[in-house]
Formats: C-alpha cells, sequence, structure tokens
C-alpha cells in the first residue's frame, strides 16, 4: 500500500511589523519556520494566522487586559481554535475552508535582550518566540515539566537548520 502524500500548507500569514522594528524582523524566515512547524504537526491545507511584532508597552497592556498579568512578557497568542483535548471541539471545516488559528504578539525589545542574554542571533530569537508562539495555538504548553520537554522537542525540531 503507497503512502499517501502530505498535504501541502497554504499559509496565509498576516504580519503586522511596528514600523520602528521593520527592517531587523526576518518575516520570510519567520513564515518558513511557522511553516515547518505546522507541516511537523501533519497539518495541511489552508491555515491563517496573524504575527504582530510589537514593542513591550503593547506587549504589556496586552497581558494585562488578556491574562490579568501586569507585565510585559516575550510572546503571546491567542488561539481561535480550542486546544484538542481541552474543553471544546475544533470545528470540522469543509474542503478548501481556512483554519483560522489565531494570532501570535512578540515584544521586539525583549527578543533583542533574550537574543543577547541566550547567546542565540536574532534571528534564532525571533524563529524560537514565533515558532513558541504558533505551538501554543496548536494547543501546546508548558506549565508541567512533561508538557515543557514536549514543546521543547517540537520548537528544535522546526528551528533545526536555524544556527544560533
Amino acid at each position: 500500500m503507497a503512502e499517501r502524500e502530505a498535504e501541502k500548507i497554504e499559509l496565509q500569514l498576516d504580519v503586522q511589523v511596528s514600523e520602528e522594528f521593520v527592517d531587523r524582523v526576518p518575516t520570510d524566515l519567520l513564515r518558513k519556520l511557522i511553516e515547518r512547524a505546522l507541516a511537523n504537526e501533519g497539518m495541511g491545507g489552508r491555515v491563517e494566522m496573524s504575527l504582530v511584532v510589537t514593542d513591550d508597552e503593547t506587549v504589556h497592556r496586552l497581558n494585562l487586559t488578556y491574562r490579568g498579568v501586569d507585565q510585559t512578557t516575550d510572546v503571546l497568542s491567542f488561539p481561535l481554535q480550542p486546544a484538542p483535548g481541552k474543553k471544546g471541539r475544533r470545528f470540522l471545516l469543509p474542503p478548501d475552508e481556512v483554519l483560522h488559528l489565531g494570532d501570535v504578539v512578540i515584544s521586539f525589545p525583549r527578543a533583542v535582550e533574550q537574543a543577547v542574554q541566550y547567546g542565540n542571533s536574532l534571528e534564532r530569537e525571533m524563529g524560537y518566540l514565533t515558532v513558541h508562539g504558533a505551538l501554543h495555538l496548536l494547543g501546546y504548553d508548558h506549565r508541567l515539566r512533561a508538557e515543557r520537554e514536549q514543546m521543547r522537542e517540537k520548537e528544535e525540531a522546526a528551528l533545526i537548520d536555524l544556527p544560533r
């Protein structure tokens, strides 16, 4: 029996970058990494999500408004679909319908700081935060040690060819 060929991902990615950072954000690379992370999860078809790269103040405000946490953070994810195994169910989509995953918001200043702190290139840190956020949209979490380890493996699989 022949193996079925994996369905190609058609990613509709809405990228919004604050004007002050636009020349430093590798959007083509980030798109490639999201596509790889989704493909690694066996996803195919038409998938839509947004990626926002902004300042600490905006991320702080979103974190306070939507999570009740009065501080900035490096990345926020706002899933539009319930996570598998969690309360609720993903909608069954007709063929050729777009699966709307949600939004990922990254603090560019935090990414710069963390790149230095962890000895990464800015591209690697931005890639890591982007993939991390995308995995959250798919329902992955890192509250428990086993979840953290699983998520870290999936992040590294997407970042495999990206030098530090």
